[in-house]
């Protein structure tokens, strides 16, 4: 692992961004999220891992998220149903963002 002097982190090579892996087409480069509750049974809306993104910039502020969720509806599944949201919001003014909603599902069934 390398950080550079602007704090930019490199795994398996020098960091062009803030978080950059390399690794050869073989071994595919991945980043993955992982739930470790084993135990516990799923409900609709369980989210098992999620990528924000924020901009703070006052002119153009706002949200967005890709989640990893429980999509069937119920509690107490044995068997995850997992598919994806992708979140977006909009600016409520030039210094305010609107709280992100889901604009896209995928979902497995």
């Amino acid at each position: 692992i390398t950080i550079d002097a602007n704090e930019n982190v490199g795994i398996n090579g020098t960091p062009a961004k803030k978080l950059d892996i390399h690794d050869t087409k073989a071994n595919v480069p991945t980043l993955r999220l992982t739930v470790t509750d084993t135990a516990t049974a799923s409900d609709v809306n369980d989210i098992f891992g999620e990528i924000g993104f924020l901009s703070l910039d006052s002119d153009n502020p706002g949200q967005a998220y890709i989640k990893a969720k429980h999509l069937r509806s119920g509690t107490g599944h044995g068997a995850t149903d997992m598919g994806l949201t992708f979140g977006i919001s909009g600016p409520n003014s030039s210094t305010t963002y609107q709280t992100p909603y889901d604009a896209m599902v995928i979902n497995n069934y």
